[in-house]
C-alpha cells in the first residue's frame, strides 16, 4: 500500500489549539464564545485545549479561524491513530524467534529487568489483565483516556480490540514462571492506557494525554514509553504529537514508536525525539510493508510473532510495525534497569550504534542504523565486553512436552513444542523427528511441525519421536499422530 492510499482521518466537530504564554483567560473565552465554541478539555503540561465546535462549521473551518488570531500559536485537528498491524487467526508460525533474533537470552545474562525499577507504558488498544502471563505484571494506576483528555482508572486492565496485549506480551509477559511466554524485560510493570474506544482508531487528544500521565509515573522508577499506532504524515505530523514527544523524552522519558506499515515513516515516529522501530523476519527481510524513510531509527521483530492474545492464550501470528517497537521497549526498559541514571540520549545511542548492520554499512532507509540487538545494547550503555559475561554450563538431556498430543493436522493445523527458553532457536539448534522404527522423517529449525515429511508428503498415523539439539542441550519426547 502507498504513502498516499491512507488519509488522514481527524475527529469531526474538534480542533485542537494552543495559545500564546501568556494568553488572558478572559480573551480566550470571548474568543470561543465569539463562535460558539467551548473548551472540552485541557493539556496544561504541554499547553494544548481541545476545542469543540459550534454545530455545522467544519473542522477545516474551525482551523481557519482560529489560526488567523492573534492569541494562537498553532491549531491542528484531533487527528485519528491507526494500530500497524495485520493479526491473521491462523494456528501458530513461530515461537518466539524474536527473543534469538535480538539476543535476548544473552542480554538476560548481564539484566533481566530487576535490578531497578522500570515501568513501560503500553499507550493502545487496553491490555487484558486476567492473562496468566499478564495479570502480575499490571500496574494499578492502569487508565483509559477519552477524546477530552480526561482520564479513567481502569484495573484490572481490559483490551477492546486485542492489539494492546499483543503489544504488552512482547514487552513484559511474567517470565521463568513454567508458563506461556517471556517478555523481553522480565521485572518491568505494564502500565496499560488505553485511548482506543473502539477498534477504528484514536484520536491525538486522548493519546496526548496518556503520554503526559506515563511521564509523570515517576514512582514507578524509569518509565519507557511504547505507541504502536500513527497516521500518515500530511505533509508533517501536527504540533500537538511534536508536543507530547519532547514532553516525554525532555522528561527522561525514551519514546519508542512503530514506524508503521504504509511503507513510508508515519507519525510521530517520523518525529526526531521518537525512535521510531521499523520490521524484520525471521530471516532478517524487511517486509515490503515496514516504515522506511531516514527518520528510521532501528528495526526488531515484527513478522509472525509470538504473543499474548486478549482471549486468554497466546498467537504466532502478530505481524507489523507495532510487534516491531515492543522489542526496541523492552530492550529500552533493560538498559534503564541496569544504568538508572541513564539519559534518554543514551539509550538511544546503545539501541542505534549497537544494532546490527543487515543491509547496507551504517544507516539506511530501510533499517535504519540496523536490526536491534539487546545483549549489544547492553554492552554498549554499560561499557562491557562479551568476555566479561558468563556463558551458559552445559546441562543434560531433558524431556518435553508437545501440544496438542494427540496431533490431529486436520484440526490443528501445527503441533508446538513447549520447552525452556534456552532451547528456543538459534543458530545451532535443530529438531529432528523419527518414526518408531528410528526413521528421519522431518528436519526444522523452528519449534513446530506441521504433520509432513522432509518431501512435504503427509506423515501416517503413529508414534513419532522428536529430538532436539543446540550447542550445549538436548531434549527429547514424543508424540501421537492422527490421521
Amino acid at each position: 500500500m502507498s504513502g498516499g492510499s491512507r488519509p488522514v482521518e481527524a475527529v469531526e466537530g474538534m480542533v485542537v489549539v494552543k495559545f500564546k504564554s501568556p494568553a488572558p483567560a478572559v480573551q480566550v473565552g470571548l474568543l470561543h464564545n465569539s463562535i460558539g465554541a467551548s473548551p472540552s478539555g485541557t493539556i496544561p503540561e504541554i499547553n494544548w485545549t481541545a476545542v469543540k465546535l459550534p454545530k455545522g462549521m467544519t473542522v477545516e473551518q474551525g482551523i481557519e479561524f482560529y489560526k488567523n488570531d492573534p492569541l494562537v500559536e498553532d491549531v491542528v485537528p484531533n487527528v485519528i491513530y491507526k494500530t500497524f498491524s495485520t493479526v491473521p487467526n491462523d494456528s501458530f508460525v513461530s515461537i518466539q524467534y524474536g527473543l534469538r533474533t535480538i539476543n535476548a537470552f544473552s542480554a538476560w545474562d548481564i539484566e533481566k529487568g530487576f535490578s531497578n525499577k522500570t515501568t513501560i507504558a503500553v499507550i493502545d488498544t487496553g491490555v487484558y489483565g486476567s492473562h496468566s502471563d499478564l495479570y502480575s505484571k499490571i500496574d494499578s494506576n492502569s487508565s483509559r483516556f477519552d477524546s477530552d483528555g480526561n482520564r479513567v482508572n481502569e484495573f484490572p486492565s481490559a483490551d477492546i480490540c486485542g492489539h494492546g496485549t499483543q503489544v504488552a506480551g512482547i514487552v513484559a509477559a511474567a517470565s521463568n514462571n513454567n508458563y506461556g511466554m517471556s517478555g523481553v524485560s522480565w521485572g518491568s510493570q505494564i502500565l496499560s492506557l488505553r485511548v482506543f474506544e473502539n477498534c477504528v482508531g484514536a484520536d491525538e487528544v486522548s493519546i496526548s494525554s496518556a503520554v503526559v500521565y506515563a511521564v509523570q509515573q515517576a514512582g514507578y522508577g524509569r518509565v519507557v514509553i511504547n505507541l504502536s499506532a500513527g497516521y500518515p504524515p500530511d505533509p508533517g505530523c501536527t504540533g500537538l504529537a511534536s508536543s507530547y514527544v519532547n514532553y516525554a523524552v525532555s522528561n527522561g522519558v525514551p519514546f519508542i514508536a512503530a514506524a508503521g506499515n504504509n511503507e513510508i515513516m508515519e507519525c510521530p515516529a517520523k518525529l526526531a525525539g521518537a525512535i521510531a522501530v521499523g520490521a524484520v523476519d525471521s530471516s532478517d527481510n524487511v517486509p515490503d510493508f515496514s516504515g522506511k524513510g531516514a527518520e528510521l531509527d532501528l528495526v526488531a521483530p515484527g513478522v509472525d510473532v509470538f504473543t499474548t492474545s486478549s482471549e486468554g492464550g497466546f498467537t504466532g501470528s502478530a505481524t507489523g510495525t507495532s510487534f516491531a517497537a515492543p522489542h526496541a521497549a523492552g530492550a529500552a526498559a533493560l538498559i534503564l534497569s541496569a544504568l538508572p541514571s541513564a539519559t534518554t540520549q543514551q539509550v538511544r545511542d546503545a539501541l542505534e550504534q549497537s544494532a546490527k548492520d543487515i543491509l547496507t554499512a551504517g544507516k539506511d532507509n530501510s533499517s535504519g542504523w540496523g536490526r536491534l540487538d539487546a545483549y549489544a545494547a547492553l554492552s554498549y550503555a554499560l561499557g562491557i565486553s562479551s568476555s566479561q559475561v558468563t556463558a551458559p554450563q552445559a546441562q543434560a538431556e531433558v524431556k518435553i512436552t508437545a501440544f496438542p498430543n494427540p496431533f490431529k493436522p486436520s484440526e490443528h493445523t501445527y503441533l508446538l513444542l513447549d520447552v525452556p527458553i534456552k532451547f528456543l532457536p538459534d543458530d545451532s539448534f535443530k529438531l529432528r523427528i523419527f518414526n518408531q522404527e528410528g526413521e528421519l522423517v522431518r528436519t526444522l529449525k523452528s519449534l513446530s511441525w506441521d504433520g509432513k515429511n522432509d518431501a512435504g508428503q503427509k506423515a501416517a498415523s503413529g508414534i513419532y519421536i522428536f529430538l532436539l539439539e543446540n550447542r550445549t542441550d538436548r531434549a527429547k519426547g514424543k508424540v501421537v499422530l492422527i490421521r
